[in-house]
């Protein structure tokens, strides 16, 4: 006879039900991105957003009445209710402009659209050390596919070794990315990084989170444009903060900053990015 599964903690479950909302929050607003590029080739944003409100009026009313909330909709306050509506009609009109004038790059990063495949296998020995302390030794295989070009297809072969602790990694990684096509062979290289990274308490609710990594690449052949053997090295630092929402989200602001020496003056560049991510952790 075997007992039946505890059930479930208030907290734990609201947690995951709130999960479940943000990721049925974003697959919706991906899709309506993709949506909304494919038919703007034929349709102008006004009419886009005409039919995006009256879809949206008829389903809000639908729910609303089906949930029995249907009085909590009320015109207590029509004036801010003009600003809001016509303030978020100018933003979602200039929003689903926008996406059809951005370049591609920028395009896949806002519909979920991928410029490479990756197929692989990975074998990792861990050691445990104590007090929260390992040792991991790795191997990793990957075979690189990229959308439309294929001189860029590669297969990867990779080494690591890392040690961790309860609040600080590192990582150091060497390996070799071999095209598969010889005409594609500029690409090929061999690579090794580092990287160190700590997660720093500053509170029951709060941590600091920052990170450095170098990396180091030489190229087989010389590029066909600059007839010269491309070699890089890059340097990524970042800093960041990481919140508690509720017992298992958390909120990561973040600020990164990237510069990448080059022999090649194309791939010579500094960048800086910020973002913010929610994390679940389980």
């Amino acid at each position: 006879m075997s007992l039946a599964p505890a059930p479930p903690r208030p907290e734990a479950a609201a947690t995951l039900r709130a999960a479940l909302w943000m990721l049925g929050a974003v697959l919706a607003f991906s899709s309506m991105a993709v949506a909304g590029r494919a038919v703007s080739f034929e349709l102008d944003t006004f009419e886009i957003m005409m039919y995006r409100s009256v879809v949206g009026f008829v389903l809000v009313l639908a729910v609303a009445w089906a949930t029995g909330h249907a009085r909590s909709i009320t015109t207590r306050s029509p004036g801010l209710h003009l600003v809001r509506n016509i303030s978020h009609f100018t933003g979602q009109n200039l929003w689903f402009y926008a996406i059809t004038m951005i370049p591609l790059a920028q395009v896949f990063a806002l519909d979920w659209d991928g410029y490479r495949d990756s197929v692989g296998a990975v074998v990792q020995y861990t050691h445990m050390t104590g007090r929260g302390q390992a040792l991991t030794v790795s191997g990793q295989y990957n075979r690189l596919n990229y959308a439309g070009q294929p001189l860029l297809d590669a297969d990867r072969f990779a080494a690591a070794v890392g040690y961790v602790t309860q609040n600080v990694s590192a990582s150091v990684q060497g390996g070799k990315e071999e095209t598969r096509r010889l005409a594609g062979d500029h690409y090929s290289n061999w690579f090794a990084n580092a990287s160190i990274g700590a997660e720093v308490p500053l509170g029951e609710s709060l941590a600091l989170v920052a990170g450095a990594a170098f990396d180091l690449r030489r190229y087989d052949a010389a590029d066909p444009l600059f007839l010269v053997e491309r070699s890089d090295e890059r340097l990524d630092l970042q800093a960041g903060l990481k919140v508690r929402l509720t017992g298992n989200l958390f909120l990561q602001p973040r600020v990164t900053y990237t510069r990448n020496w080059s022999n090649i003056a194309l791939y010579d560049y500094d960048r800086w990015t910020a973002s913010a991510g929610l994390r679940f952790e389980f």
